[in-house]
């Protein structure tokens, strides 16, 4: 090999550069403490150590999101503590006033304190802490609840990091929280009227309530003989005429037969299937008869049940729903039962099936009102309400749909939730009339919609200028595809027609708009639209009527019209589906409204066919209404959903007026008492308490990430301290012997420079 001085060059500046690159790797390792300063020096440490710098990071962010949601979900639970104790105070209270007998002084100082309570929860509800209220769901700046117990915050729920793609809840919306739903409760249904027995003249004088053991001649009484017990009333059920004392004297002769009662019932069914009911009781059964025939109605059979009917204390029916989470029952319940003169008439009116006076030829409400107004019929109510019917009178037992929506101030609202059969939810905008409508049969290949092809929904609507508009909604079929149509006129205050009868589409929000909506595509939004349009006298003015109709397409100017008349209204009106999935009008224009509505399924309301047998005098059980969203029907006692404020005044009102179980008699007829309301206080404190349990269950999860977060930061670190982090002692000692190695290099490399061939002579 030759040496040549290029090499010599060469190989000491490859051995300088390498010392001086292994010493200074050494010393930056001590100087900085990390194995490596670049990737391109060992892309596995590299990668590795990046990894586990970005888990310590998300760790520490864990760590801090933690920390302060803990804080927001411990002040919730604080808040909740305290409102559970102070729903323990009001049942105190409210147990106390339904225990004593009290003064109406005493009840109306109970009645302040629960009062005071009630006031006190609100300000709970609305507990802020750094300027952020607790119970407010996403919007955390709105006041959740208002004087009134109107919640005016979401449902929605914040999470925050509790690692990577896991996020963790931390607060309890005031929508669940007040105004939830409990799906281990029942819903119960009473009627409110007192069945007393009225077979005894002295009745009134001696009052006993009917039991699951009495008569059906008991429920009846003096009323087998026309006009017999007003006469005795008149004469103070002592000193009645000897005439009457006749009638009377064959009541407690067992061998006699007395005509039988027939009872209409109608309402929905468990599943959401509308019903109507017309079956007949003998006078010698028994009310547990009654209650089984109910029951069997709804749905029971030999072998299991979906409702449980019972009847309380004071002679009122209830009703169970045994379908837990499930709250669509409703019921109404009419008796009625032939009339005699004499003792004579009996057996040929007990004879008689059909035909004559009897109620078993009466197949409706209306031609069962004709009936006893001609007296030749007695009705026994069952439940009274203060309701007006359509035409503005108090509501009676021939009315069942055919009412009203409940005024108050500028609003108007139902007492009839929609919900999604399907879903079980509560009904919203966009939810479908075909999703909610209370028939048996589904759309042929759906499975979420029912069949509501040729229904016609009936509205009767003053508006806020007293013009009485008279819409029918009439809906189109699926096959052949026929589109929702309604048809509206308007009589105004001084009687005359506003307009001819005008006869319009129902068109789509999407595609511009333009599009005729199909029958099983019509929503509750676009029917509260009409209701809107109505209420607000905002009509529009088509190019197209009965007269001159519309081609079967879409017209882009019948569209417009239509579109500017809901927007006219949405200024003056509002009609939306409250939280519990009732309609609700509210008049912006007036602090009092003077707008009616009623609606109602113009169809099937009020007729009966027949029972669930299908024997005679019946052919089958009446399908019922397919859409109700007002009734004259029995009082809830207690369900699934909670309005907590409103409930809690409703109990308020009870103490303040001395109600003691609901009562038709009383000023509020429809208001459960003290009785019910302390079943109702059992159910708000059993769901506070799950709240409660909820929210703990969500900070002890936040402890124990924070904490897990915590180790777990300190063990990445540790880890990647070993992937990244130098030895010290190890590169301190490389450094020393790269640095001897180096000074050994260059004193050699110094020698063999200054050699020469005169060092070989």
């Amino acid at each position: 090999m030759r040496i040549t001085n290029q090499w010599k060059y060469a190989q000491t500046m490859y051995d300088y550069q390498r010392g001086m690159r292994e010493t200074n790797k050494h010393y930056s390792q001590l100087s900085n403490g990390l194995k490596i300063d670049n990737s391109y020096e060992n892309s596995s440490i590299y990668n590795d150590a990046k990894r586990l710098e970005y888990e310590v990071s998300t760790l520490e962010q864990v760590e801090l999101a933690t920390s302060k949601s803990q804080n927001f979900s411990k002040n919730s639970d604080s808040a909740l503590q305290e409102i559970s104790k102070q729903l323990e105070l009001f049942k105190v209270k409210l147990v106390q006033a339904a225990s004593d007998v009290h003064s109406t002084t005493s009840l109306g100082a109970l009645a302040n304190d629960l009062e005071g309570i009630r006031d006190h929860l609100v300000n709970l509800a609305n507990t802020s802490i750094n300027g952020q209220f607790l119970f407010s769901g996403s919007a955390v700046d709105t006041k959740p609840i208002s004087n009134d117990g109107t919640y005016n915050g979401n449902a929605e729920q914040m999470t925050t990091v509790g690692g990577s793609k896991i996020e963790i809840p931390y607060n309890l919306n005031g929508f669940d929280l007040f105004l939830g739903r409990d799906n281990d409760y029942s819903k119960i249904l009473n009627t409110n009227v007192k069945l007393q027995d009225l077979s005894s003249p002295d009745f009134k004088d001696n009052v006993k309530y009917l039991n699951e053991e009495s008569k059906i001649r008991n429920l009846i009484g003096l009323n087998y003989a026309k006009d017999s017990i007003e006469s005795a009333k008149n004469d103070g059920l002592k000193n009645y005429n000897g005439s009457i004392q006749h009638s009377y004297d064959f009541l407690d002769n067992t061998e006699v037969k007395f005509p039988d009662t027939f009872f209409y019932l109608q309402g929905t069914k468990p599943d959401g299937t509308g019903f109507t009911s017309k079956f007949q009781i003998s006078h010698d059964s028994s009310m547990r008869a009654l209650l089984d025939k109910i029951g069997t109605e709804f749905g029971n059979t030999a072998t299991s049940k979906v409702v449980e009917v019972t009847m309380n204390n004071d002679g009122q029916i209830e009703v169970k729903d045994l379908i837990k989470g499930n709250q669509v029952i409703n019921f109404a319940l009419v008796g009625a039962t032939e009339q005699v003169q004499s003792k004579s008439d009996l057996e040929a009116a007990a004879a008689r099936a059909t035909g004559g006076t009897s109620p078993a030829s009466v197949s409706s409400l209306a031609d069962l009102q004709t009936a006893a107004n001609n007296g030749s019929v007695y009705i026994t109510d069952f439940t009274k309400n203060l309701y007006k019917d359509n035409e503005g009178n108090v509501v009676d037992s021939f009315d069942f749909d055919k009412v009203k929506f409940e005024r108050k101030d500028n609003k108007l609202h139902t007492n009839i939730t929609q919900i999604n059969r399907t879903t079980g939810e509560y009904a919203t905008d966009s939810t479908r009339l075909s999703e909610a409508a209370s028939v048996g049969e589904l759309y042929p290949g759906s499975e979420t919609k029912y069949n509501i092809d040729n229904q016609t929904i009936k509205l009767e609507i003053k508006s806020r200028t007293n013009v009485k508009y008279t819409i029918d909604i009439k809906l189109g079929t699926q096959n052949p595809s026929k589109p929702v149509t309604f048809s509206i006129s308007g009589i105004n205050p001084d009687g005359s027609n506003k307009f001819g009868t005008r006869t319009l589409a129902v068109y789509n929000a999407d595609a511009f708009g333009q599009y005729w909506t199909q029958t099983d595509d019509f929503t509750y939004r676009q029917l509260m639209d009409i209701v809107g349009m109505a209420a607000s006298d905002n009509i529009p003015n088509p190019p197209y009527s009965e007269v001159n109709p519309m081609p079967e397409n879409h017209r882009f100017e019948n569209y417009q019209s239509y579109a500017t008349a809901i927007n006219k209204s949405r200024g003056m009106i509002e009609v939306n589906l409250d939280s519990k999935g009732k309609i609700q009008l509210v008049d912006k224009s007036q602090s009092v409204t003077n707008i009616e509505v009623s609606i109602y399924d113009s169809k099937e309301s009020g007729k009966f066919y027949g029972d669930s047998t299908g024997k005679t005098p019946a052919t089958s059980q009446g399908k019922g209404a397919a859409f109700s969203f007002m009734q004259n029907n029995a009082v809830m006692v207690d369900e699934p959903g909670i309005d907590l404020f409103k409930d809690l005044t409703s109990m308020i009102d009870a103490v303040r007026h001395g109600y003691y179980r609901q009562d038709a008699n009383n000023a509020d007829p429809r208001n459960t008492g003290m009785q019910g309301a302390i079943k109702r206080i059992d159910h708000l404190m059993d769901h506070i308490n799950k709240e409660k349990v909820k929210i703990g269950s969500y900070t002890n999860l936040l402890q124990s990430t924070n904490e897990r977060a915590s180790i777990m930061r300190v063990n990445v670190s540790s880890v990647k301290s070993e992937v990244i982090d130098v030895d010290y002692g190890e590169a301190y000692l490389s450094l020393t012997q790269k640095m001897m190695s180096y000074q050994a290099m260059l004193q050699a490399t110094s020698k063999i420079n200054q050699l020469s061939l005169l060092n070989y002579m």
